[in-house]
Formats: structure tokens, sequence, C-alpha cells
């Protein structure tokens, strides 16, 4: 029973681990500016008159940050 626990543990922890090499790219952390910044120009889009202007100088910063920061990242192709 110890065996099996054991083996069974040792699997999952292998698969934790090559889930975690896959995700930890550029992509991730591009794609998380990303929908930061369209959530912030969704807010934009809606009422311009009352969104203050530091605001659209956020998300411009947010998209040149991915450009430079990740130019191979999918996102940046966008």
């Amino acid at each position: 029973m110890k065996d099996t626990t054991l083996i069974l543990i040792a699997v999952l922890m292998a698969v934790a681990g090559m889930l975690a090499l896959t995700t930890s790219g550029a992509d991730y952390a591009a794609e998380k500016l990303f929908y930061q910044a369209m959530r912030a120009y969704k807010e934009i889009a809606l009422n311009p008159d009352v969104v203050p202007p530091g605001v659209l100088s956020r998300v411009e910063r947010d998209l040149k940050k991915i450009l430079q920061r990740y130019p191979k990242s999918k996102t940046a192709k966008l």
C-alpha cells in the first residue's frame, strides 16, 4: 500500500513539474499584460468622457511594454 502511494505521489509530482515547465514562458506574461490592457481599453471604449486621462496612457504603456519585453511572443505578433 505504501509503495503504491509513493509511486502515485511521484507520478503526480512529475506531471506537475512538466506542466510548470510548459507554462513558464514569455507567452503567459505577455498575455497577462495584454488582458489587463484590453480590460482597461474596454472601460475607455464604453464611455471615453468619464475615464481619467491616466488610464489611456497606462494602456498605451502596457502595450508598448509587451512589444519591448516579449517581442517573440505570440501576443506581440498580434
